[in-house]
């Protein structure tokens, strides 16, 4: 049976705190908005001259990327993202009234970090631990974070917005650069403007050669073979027999002109160029033998070495050990030597056959010449043989520039179907914004000051103003 007495002491010290928590209540509620209002005020001046963040994540994705290259073979750096065009040209197009005065600082403010997930890292502390050396590696995906100011007054949705102009910029200017044909042909009549009539030759014929092994290089890739563009219905096949067409037709119609009439504005002058241009290329016939020569030494040195080169086999004293790589000295060594041959082979190739095109140059050169010779002393070139070789010029023109449009077109809708997606944005923005944390530290101020309140409470003290005396 329960002692009354204890219930009783029990009710009363329950009813006292009750009722000392009725009594101190507008104490407790003041001191509770007292502290949310002082919890949000600290935050405020605390972070008043702190920096606030936006980030995305950005996906990269070309040939070559893996090697750290760009698709023109320079080398990758993710921190062209940043470069001080990309910001300016971002900063512009958002209509920035100081954007030359800021420049600096966002630029410093832009970070771009790689991201290597967890499975790289195990692997290439795999190596490691087994001796080996982990090659370099080239994230795909990167961390890209704008950090500013609080005080330069950018809210998140201005933040974003100048970070995903960043992004954007930087895209269309890799789509300029490597979306878009190259200039390595296109201009040859621009080049021939008043030029004479010889130098059609030259200057056309290694313009042909230009456009064919540009199409020849494309079509060493299965997705330019299997592609056919929208706007021009072509392809690359079809465009290679454009170009041998025009060549066959068009092109030989004007030079055969030129070269049946012996067509000069100068006879004198052009056999001038003409042999200034031969012997320039019998100097580099000169040097490209002399290169052969010495990787032709080379390669014999390494064929009578080639008997010496042993095949690696896994050593004995390995079988007891499986653990142990199954490649010992003799088989690096039979490596590098195979490799070392193979390098020398390629470079006697590759001089032959410079070597054989200069002298294809040099007899092409000799020939032109001599037909030039043989109008030297002739009689005057004739008006009509001159207006006869304008208009097929005018004509070649015309055909020409038809030819190089077709191209560049299906050329610039081939690069822009294959990097549509070398840039592109993975992840959404996240901001730092401030207002989860200002709610985080004025719910602790408030947990704080009723807290204080209640202690008092309590303690039975009240937090009261102090009347002063009325003087009459």
């Amino acid at each position: 049976m329960e002692n009354p007495q204890t219930t009783t002491d029990g009710a009363i010290e329950v009813r006292d705190i009750l009722n000392r928590l009725r009594l101190g209540a507008f104490q407790i509620i003041g001191l509770t908005c007292l502290g949310f209002v002082l919890g949000a005020v600290i935050l405020v001046c605390s972070t008043s001259r702190s920096s606030v963040f936006t980030s995305t994540r950005v996906t990269f994705s070309f040939p070559g990327l893996a090697k750290g290259l760009y698709p023109d073979k320079s080398k990758f750096n993710p921190d062209d993202l940043r470069a001080p065009d990309v910001v300016l040209d971002a900063l512009n197009r958002l209509n920035v009234s100081n954007a030359d005065r800021i420049l600096g600082t966002i630029r410093s403010g832009v970070s771009v970090q790689g991201i290597i997930p967890d499975e790289v890292v195990r692997q290439r502390d795999r190596m490691r631990a087994s001796g080996q050396t982990p090659p370099v590696y080239i994230p795909d995906e990167y961390y890209v974070t704008l950090s500013v100011s609080r005080s330069m007054s950018l809210g998140d949705h201005e933040r974003s917005q100048l970070l995903g102009e960043i992004i954007n910029v930087y895209r269309e200017k890799f789509q300029r650069t490597y979306g878009a044909a190259p200039l390595e042909f296109g201009n040859a009549f621009e080049i021939l403007r008043d030029a004479d009539y010889p130098e059609y030759e030259l200057v056309l014929t290694d313009e042909i050669q230009k456009v064919q092994a540009y199409l020849e290089e494309q079509l060493k890739s299965d997705e330019a073979k299997s592609f056919r563009s929208q706007r021009t219905n072509l392809s690359y096949s079809d465009l290679q027999n454009q170009t041998s067409i025009f060549a066959r037709i068009h092109l030989n119609e004007a030079l055969g002109l030129i070269s049946l009439n012996g067509l000069s504005k100068n006879r004198k002058t052009a056999m001038i160029k003409l042999d200034y241009h031969l012997q320039t290329v019998k100097d580099q016939q000169q040097k490209a033998l002399k290169e052969q020569s010495v990787v032709d030494d080379l390669l014999a040195k390494a064929q009578e070495k080639s008997s010496g080169y042993v095949m690696g086999i896994k050593s004995q004293a390995t079988q007891g050990r499986p653990e142990t790589p199954f490649i010992d000295q003799g088989l690096i060594d039979s490596l590098l030597a195979n490799d070392s041959y193979g390098l020398l082979l390629r470079r006697a190739l590759d001089a032959g056959t410079r070597v054989k095109a200069l002298e294809a140059e040099e007899d092409r050169l000799i020939e032109r010449r001599q037909r030039l010779a043989t109008f030297l002393n002739g009689a005057a070139v004739d008006e009509q043989s001159i207006a006869d070789a304008n208009h097929s010029l005018e004509n070649l023109e015309k055909r020409y520039e038809q030819l190089v449009t077709r191209i560049r077109d299906t050329d610039n809708e081939f690069r822009h179907q294959q990097f549509a997606d070398a840039i592109r944005v993975s992840a959404g923005f996240t901001n730092s914004g401030i207002a989860k944390v200002l709610t985080i530290y004025a719910l602790v101020g408030a947990i704080l000051g009723a807290a204080f309140g209640v202690a008092l409470s309590f303690l039975d003290l009240r937090i009261s103003a102090k009347k002063l005396p009325i003087s009459t």
